[in-house]
């Protein structure tokens, strides 16, 4: 679905990533983890195309993106979750969702706007109010269920559940759980290692721009020592 190999980005002459490499596969639920600060985010923004990336390559389903702009590879079916939400605050929740919505890709079920609301029905009982009128919770949930309704071939979430109360992150691992359910490929970037290793099926670890180290869930749940090391507090 998706490979990122030997990916160098970084903001102008400060360098972040170095020879990047990252892989998700079709129907898989993959995590990018490290402390803060690492360049998980960095590789986010390479991989849709806001901060074009200086080497390497980033193909998606065997395309090459790596110099496509961020609407194109957007529209290409890569559904991006950004840190910090994002949503139109002067917009209502329904214009929030419906203006980058698209259309089904392939013979896969739509995201339609009656479906997100059965997924997230707060934002149904809010879909008039704005969305600097929405708690951060309902926020994320909208920024969630916007990403959906691009019908994305891949999704995206970067710290989906950061600065969210206990009962709202439930909530949202509880969506992430379905939607693995349904074969949605995902590539989340999150603090709570405890959820990730119970949803996810394969890691990526960086440390200041460089792999350190990929494997499966139980590889990584087996080693203490490795999750101290790099993703200890």
């Amino acid at each position: 679905m998706l490979q990122l190999s030997g990916v160098d980005a970084g903001y102008g002459r400060s360098q972040v990533l170095f020879g990047m490499d990252l892989d998700v596969a079709d129907g898989e639920v993959a995590t990018l983890l490290g402390r803060n600060g690492m360049g998980k985010t960095t590789t986010v923004r390479a991989i849709m195309g806001l901060n074009r990336a200086s080497a390497g390559h980033v193909l998606f389903q065997e395309r090459e993106i790596t110099r496509w702009p961020s609407y194109r590879i957007a529209k290409a079916g890569i559904g991006l979750v950004p840190e910090g939400r994002q949503i139109f605050p002067n917009l209502t929740v329904r214009e929030n969702l419906i203006a980058t919505a698209r259309p089904p890709r392939g013979d896969a079920p739509a995201w339609t706007e009656a479906r997100v609301y059965e997924l997230f029905p707060v934002l149904k009982e809010r879909r008039g109010n704005y969305g600097n009128q929405l708690s951060g919770g309902e926020q994320q949930m909208l920024a969630i269920a916007r990403a959906l309704l691009t019908n994305p071939k891949l999704l995206i979430l970067d710290e989906a559940t950061e600065g969210l109360a206990p009962l709202v992150r439930q909530d949202i691992w509880g969506v992430l759980e379905q939607l693995k359910g349904l074969g949605q490929s995902i590539l989340l970037i999150d603090k709570n290692l405890e959820t990730l290793l119970r949803l996810a099926d394969r890691h990526t670890i960086v440390e200041r721009g460089r792999v350190v180290w990929r494997g499966l869930t139980q590889e990584l749940r087996d080693d203490s020592a490795l999750r101290e090391r790099y993703l200890g507090v």
